[in-house]
């Protein structure tokens, strides 16, 4: 799914990782704002998990 979504929305950095068993989908904007990722991570019904690195 993340290669595939690298197509689509080419402006994210797609990886997937492994926590306690349960694969982990990352989605992260190379200018660290929230605003780019939000609709994508509504989609999964993870919009409280949307943060900001500094």
């Amino acid at each position: 799914m993340a290669a595939a979504e690298q197509t689509c929305c080419s402006f994210a950095t797609w990886s997937v990782s492994e926590v306690e068993g349960q694969p982990v989908l990352h989605v992260v904007s190379p200018t660290d704002t929230p605003e780019a990722v939000a609709p994508i991570a509504a989609l999964f019904g993870a919009l409280d998990h949307v943060t900001t690195s500094q």
